[in-house]
């Protein structure tokens, strides 16, 4: 597994589609080396200019390097503004005029084999596009790494109450209510007093409204199966999602499975996405 790789004419159709299917101005990427962290975007679609061809990307610098720190998308609305990121390669991104950027790593069993970026040329609200790139690349990852799993990397949504595409506060805070909220599904899965699981409960699922934005459910999944998402949102392997919850982890993975079932999806990623989308998860 650790010498599979995409190669350039691979890595060249996902970003193809990925521009196609998401609608941005410009999407680029590269594969990251199997001794280092870091990687040297290689190839673009989209480009105006040969700015971000060739450009080395450093593990945790911008926007890329971030996503391979956190394994997760990340994206901000208006990239020269950002906050949460260092501004590394601003002459890059200034020279193709970005502003609203994503990067997603394709993660396959906790190893980071490449990054791929779509923006948009406009300061507009990405985190619909986000969704789509993601679950696009988890196709990808299926199609070019048969007998794979994709990372129990923390998936994207699109925005609700809070615009979860934008750098700052609303995203930070977000990032704060789901790590809250899995504390609270964490303490209530251990309690054996019924009206405090019951009162713990509650109290989640107003976290998980706050971020849905109100949006009622029409897929109904069982406690068990949500508090299994929850932690796999968080990032967590089925042994941890077990250690967390007092479960064994085949439980884990015949609750997953459950909810894979009920959502209609192939793969824990996509469930993930799939749950929040229905607001069942925030």
């Amino acid at each position: 597994m650790g010498s599979q790789r995409l190669d350039d004419a691979q890595l060249q159709q996902v970003l193809a589609d990925l521009r196609a299917a998401t609608e941005v101005d410009t999407c680029f990427g590269g594969r990251v080396g199997s001794r280092s962290s870091d990687f040297v975007i290689s190839h673009t679609d989209g480009a105006r200019t040969h700015a971000l061809h060739n450009l080395q990307i450093r593990c945790g610098l911008g926007l890329g390097g971030k996503a391979i720190s956190l394994r997760r998308p990340v994206w901000v609305r208006d990239y020269p503004e950002a906050q949460g990121i260092t501004h590394d390669y601003d002459q890059a991104v200034q020279a193709e005029q970005l502003r609203a950027v994503f990067a997603i790593p394709l993660v396959v069993d906790q190893t980071v084999y490449g990054v791929v970026y779509g923006a948009l040329r406009q300061d507009l609200a990405i985190g619909d596009r986000v969704l789509s790139a993601a679950e696009l690349v988890v196709r990808h990852v299926a199609r070019y790494f048969p007998g794979t799993s994709t990372a129990s990397t923390s998936p994207t949504q699109p925005p609700a109450t809070m615009p979860l595409d934008s750098d700052g506060a609303d995203a930070a805070m977000v990032e704060t209510l789901r790590d809250a909220h899995a504390e609270l599904v964490t303490i209530a899965a251990h309690t054996t007093d019924e009206t405090v699981r019951q009162r713990l409960t509650e109290v989640a699922n107003k976290l998980t409204g706050q971020v849905a934005g109100g949006r009622h459910p029409t897929i109904r999944l069982a406690p068990r199966e949500l508090a299994v998402l929850t932690h796999i949102g968080q990032g967590r392997t089925n042994a941890q999602v077990a250690e967390q919850l007092g479960i064994l982890p085949g439980t884990v993975k015949a609750y997953l499975q459950s909810a894979m079932r009920k959502l209609g999806t192939g793969n824990r990623w996509l469930t993930v996405c799939a749950a929040r989308r229905a607001g069942l998860l925030p």
